[in-house]
């Protein structure tokens, strides 16, 4: 559910760099998403229900999450920035209504940390924009995390409501 573009310039996206970008901000993505399903079924913090829900939403999360990474150049005060510089823009996309604007902001305020140590320490100035937003979602999800969800079918309009039902029957089949 989560999408994150990355458009980079000022420097290579080496695979490295790719893999370190790509594997941190799904991971950091996991830490603070999947909490917010575990309360969003309404579990208390401690309990042995949220601790299941918290696992499952980390073990499902990376299934749905997209991330993508490209060079991009970029302007700034209207001028073109070249490779004395690094900037960076990380648009992420969350499905409307699943995440509350408390958890927005934090994953906004994790992903950015991340972005700026990874990047950060290659030894340029960086210039950093990092924004998240809600939309509607309708995408194609792995049928061996997501079969009962997906019905058969290999695609599927998100709806938080279906989503909440379909989690909440996978924390009770591990409880």
């Amino acid at each position: 559910m989560p999408c994150v573009e990355g458009k980079i310039s000022g420097t290579a996206l080496t695979p490295d760099l790719v893999a370190r970008l790509e594997t941190g901000i799904t991971l950091v993505l996991q830490e603070h998403v999947a909490p917010a399903f575990a309360r969003g079924l309404n579990f208390v913090e401690g309990s042995r229900e949220f601790d299941v829900a918290r696992a499952l939403a980390r073990e499902i999360m990376p299934g749905w999450t997209w991330v993508s990474l490209v060079q991009q150049s970029w302007a700034v005060r209207g001028q073109r920035i070249g490779d004395n510089a690094i900037v960076a823009r990380f648009h992420i996309l969350v499905l409307a209504g699943a995440l509350s604007q408390a958890v927005r902001q934090e994953v906004l305020e994790a992903v950015a940390e991340f972005d700026r140590t990874i990047l950060g320490q290659l030894g340029k100035p960086l210039q950093l924009f990092v924004d998240i937003i809600e939309g509607e979602v309708d995408m194609t999800l792995p049928a061996d995390l997501f079969g009962d969800l997906l019905q058969g079918a290999a695609h599927k309009k998100l709806k938080v409501d279906e989503i909440m039902n379909f989690f909440m029957k996978l924390v009770l089949r591990k409880l």
